[in-house]
């Protein structure tokens, strides 16, 4: 995948998903955000990536997230962070009541 196709890949992505994750496999944080999505009835695009075979995808991310964990959430277009983390987070905003509204307003409830 050349560095070209993953960015406009990614953007696509971010643009046409009201709720969007990008995880990776195994990880416990990628599977607490899910799980919280999956509760609130989210309708959410799910993105796995392996972090070998998509350097490129991972590269752009970190660019837009200034982040190189996962998981990566985006609500309505904007980044909010990961799991716990990030700018807040998901569980975070969740907690505030931050997250429903957020949700509704991007179109994934």
């Amino acid at each position: 995948m050349d560095e070209k196709k993953s960015l406009s890949e990614v953007q696509k992505l971010i643009q046409n998903s009201p709720a969007l994750i990008f995880s990776i496999p195994g990880c416990a944080f990628s599977k607490k955000a899910k799980d919280l999505l999956k509760i609130t009835g989210a309708k959410y695009t799910e993105v796995e990536i392996d972090k070998e075979q998509n350097k490129e995808m991972c590269k752009e991310l970190m660019e837009l997230t200034s982040r190189t964990s996962f998981p990566s959430i985006f609500v309505g277009k904007k980044f909010i962070g990961g799991c716990n983390d990030g700018f807040p987070g998901i569980i975070p905003l969740h907690n505030k009541g931050e997250l429903i509204p957020m949700l509704r307003k991007a179109g994934a409830l």
